[in-house]
């Protein structure tokens, strides 16, 4: 009873807080970057402009704009509706849609994949964990959260078994970045006959959606593709904690402070190194548990999926790492047992650090900034960690042989002095019956 009253209070408590955020969100014109990137592009678009050019996008705008449409050109005509309203009333719009899909994804999380492990600080670990990615996300007007909510529509559906629905919703989250269709290959390792139809249906249909994209507008189609390429080393630091950007940043801090300079191919190896390694000890750890016959282990697989997915690609912004929040709190809530609590609040101690400040470690600077600039990403490699740790265990008590019970040498003497004492007449008689 009270613990049901604590976490009711901390609901409202959170709810308020949230409501203040979005205040803020919505009142200051420094908010919604993004969403002003995808309104501008969607206008230019209309009139007939390139909004994979900075110089068209500026024609339309006040000022000079920084950065361009990202997405497939299909993806312009889901922001036309927005430019009926002025930026104002469209952004508000936004806003709250996204905010009505971040209450669904956080009740889609506790209903599919959390159940009994949800309690009230699981919705102070949504709004703080990994560097307060849900908040960056919509204070940045991106469409993370859109893209989220999509793809854990998916994997409720993989839980379910209902892989077109699966295959159907993956495909729809990857049509404005792409990359989320990678977790197609899911199917792979489904229980399921028809697997390879689905993923190859699945498959086709993306590229249904790419050739649209070709067919409506080829040059632009070409513009996106080439933009593209070169946007893995756009950005670095707490905005892009990806392991690319590490190593990155890592090559070049060594290299102002001692002098020590590697080739691009040298660090393109390493990374390339890193994600083997990732991928190699990831499978043996999902090769050790297949035999172990648990209820979660279909939602491990997601789980570990998604710290995968996290961990080997070359860009990944802040506000992505919405996708980890489910794995992290499960695999320390179920790590934690009893001292829980404290292990995830030990997550949360790195405070949010929008403004790229060092946490103070005297004589070890360089640590300190790649620390600081990268915390979403050492966080996610200390979970994906906890994960092999826990499979690995698991599976090595589930093959240990089950030993006889040890009788007490009392009970084995008594037992042989039964026997001793048995008449005979009662075996013989028994003998005759037969």
């Amino acid at each position: 009873m009270i613990k049901k009253l604590l976490e009711k209070l901390a609901i409202v408590a959170l709810l308020l807080y949230c409501l203040g955020l979005i205040i803020k969100i919505s009142t200051h014109d420094d908010y919604q970057w993004d969403f002003w990137i995808y309104y501008n592009s969607a206008r230019a678009h209309a009139a007939g402009l390139n909004p994979y050019e900075v110089e068209a996008l500026s024609q339309i705008t006040p000022g000079p704009m920084r950065n361009c449409f990202a997405y497939p050109p299909l993806a312009l005509y889901f922001f036309r509706p927005f430019t009926a309203l002025d930026f104002i009333t469209a952004s508000y719009l936004f806003l709250f849609l996204k905010c009505l899909l971040s209450i669904g994804l956080i009740y889609l999380w506790k209903k599919e994949f959390l159940q009994e492990k949800v309690d009230a600080l699981f919705y102070f670990f949504c709004l703080l964990a990994f560097n307060a990615t849900i908040y960056i996300d919509l204070g940045a007007g991106n469409i993370s959260i859109i893209e989220q909510f999509l793809l854990w529509l998916a994997f409720a559906f993989y839980l379910k078994r209902r892989w077109l629905l699966f295959s159907v919703f993956v495909v729809i989250a990857a049509s404005f970045k792409l990359v989320p269709i990678l977790f197609l290959g899911l199917l792979w390792f489904a229980d399921e006959k028809k697997k390879y139809w689905y993923f190859a249906g699945g498959g086709l249909a993306f590229g249904v959606t790419l050739l649209a994209s070709y067919i409506v507008a080829p040059t632009l189609f070409v513009e996106f593709v080439r933009d593209s390429v070169g946007r893995a080393d756009w950005e670095r630091g707490i905005v892009n904690p990806s392991s690319l950007a590490f190593f990155r940043e890592a090559h070049d801090l060594l290299a102002a402070k001692f002098g020590i300079v590697a080739s691009p191919k040298i660090l393109r190896a390493l990374f390339l190194v890193l994600v083997a390694t990732v991928l190699s000890a990831t499978w043996k750890a999902y090769v050790a548990l297949k035999p172990v016959h648990e209820k979660h282990n279909e939602k491990t697989l997601i789980f570990l999926a998604c710290l995968v997915y996290a961990l080997v690609l070359p860009r990944f912004k802040d506000y992505s790492y919405i996708i980890l929040i489910p794995p992290a709190y499960f695999i320390l809530k179920k790590m934690g047992e009893g001292k829980a609590t404290l292990l995830i609040l030990a997550t949360l101690i790195y405070p949010p650090n929008p403004v790229g400040g060092i946490l103070p470690l005297p004589g070890f600077d360089l640590l300190a900034r790649l620390f600081s600039s990268h915390y979403p990403l050492l966080m996610a490699y200390g979970v994906w960690g906890l994960y092999l740790y826990d499979i690995l265990r698991r599976s090595a008590n589930s093959s240990e042989p089950e030993k006889e019970p040890v009788r007490s040498d009392s009970r084995t003497r008594k037992e042989s002095t039964l026997g001793r004492n048995q008449p005979t007449s009662r075996v013989s008689s028994h003998s005759d019956i037969q």
